[in-house]
């Protein structure tokens, strides 16, 4: 995919199929235009492209890295809408980085959407397609490692274990997020994007430094979305705790045993018993007692039910436990309670 993630807002999306756009099949033919008409400045280790015709003013540094890695430092100043065709292949990938500029990615099977500055691509799924835009009187500038042969490269740099890692930190995400795949990044992956920019070493040494980096822009991507992944496990853990009351009020009578609510949630029996007591600060069953214990009171004042049937309906099938349980939860019996017309202390 073309280095530039493109800048518009949503009021001019409307603008992509105007007249005036200059439209390209592809990333390549893009780049062709601008080797094939550019001023080229190049050495062993970088490339820098200047191109400046009707429609654009562009500059891209291109450093040559390690196998078939590129890290790409695109400014573009569009002077004419620019519309470029999109296809990913199963082994591209391409890390982008905003400086500055907005943009639109326009996709099958997914509406526009725009992304501001400070935000990092990776790119799509595989079979992706669409097109990327830049708008008319719109600047962007980026920074991006983009390579054809991903599985090779990721597998060189991470070694084995790496490279499950990153194909497991993608399955385990949300297809909606992937959708489109522009994340706000953590501070870290933020910070050694800038250290590229900023790095004035010479340039056997600055393209070490750009190698050493990637490698951390990747491990830190792993780390940051297996942390997401965590969190979301960690939230649907919690939401399922938060069903066990009213699990326990719904089934009072034949209230379930541990074991049966932990399948029900899906959920381990260990760690649902000490989430259960960090979130409500007491075991399963003597929170449910309370609760049961506090409707009985409530209905000792606002019915005419005799114990005998408050302790039936709170789930006690023997009035004399209730008896014994309601006096040590709140030092009167219920009897004396009723009398009194007052809530416990």
């Amino acid at each position: 995919m073309a280095n530039l993630i493109l800048l518009v807002s949503k009021e001019r999306s409307a603008m992509f199929a105007r007249a005036c756009t200059i439209n390209f099949r592809n990333q390549e033919e893009f780049f062709e235009e601008i080797s094939e008409k550019g001023k080229v400045a190049s050495s062993e280790d970088k490339k820098i492209i200047f191109y400046e015709v009707p429609f654009a003013t562009i500059m891209l540094e291109t450093y040559i890295l390690f196998g078939s890695i590129n890290l790409d430092i695109f400014k573009i100043f569009a002077t004419k809408d620019i519309s470029i065709s999109y296809e990913f292949d199963s082994d591209y990938l391409e890390l982008e980085y905003r400086i500055s500029g907005c943009s639109v990615f326009r996709g099958s099977g997914f509406e526009d959407d725009v992304y501001s500055a400070k935000h990092l691509y990776v790119s799509p799924p595989s079979g992706s397609r669409g097109n990327i835009v830049c708008c008319k009187d719109q600047q962007i500038s980026s920074i991006s490692f983009h390579t054809t042969n991903k599985i090779k490269i990721i597998g060189e740099l991470l070694g084995e274990a790496g490279e499950e890692l990153w194909a497991e930190t993608f399955k385990t995400c949300d297809p909606k997020d992937k959708a489109y795949p522009v994340t706000l990044p953590s501070p870290d992956i933020a910070n050694a994007f800038t250290q590229i920019i900023n790095c004035d070493y010479p340039n056997r040494i600055k393209k070490l430094f750009i190698e050493n980096k990637f490698r951390e822009i990747l491990t830190r991507i792993i780390a940051n979305e297996t942390s997401v992944a965590e969190s979301r496990t960690i939230d649907f853990e919690t939401e399922q705790i938060k069903r066990i009351p009213q699990i326990l009020m719904n089934r009072i009578d034949t209230p379930p045993s541990i074991a049966e609510l932990a399948r029900e949630l899906m959920m381990n029996t260990t760690t649902m018993k000490k989430r259960f007591k960090n979130i409500f600060s007491l075991p399963i069953y003597a929170y449910h007692r309370n609760v049961c214990l506090e409707l009985a009171a409530a209905m000792l004042l606002d019915t005419k039910k005799s114990v005998f049937e408050i302790a039936t309906d709170v789930g006690y099938s023997c009035s004399a436990n209730f008896f014994y349980a309601f006096k040590k939860r709140y030092g009167i019996s219920p009897g004396q309670y009723r009398k009194s017309g007052k809530l416990p202390l």
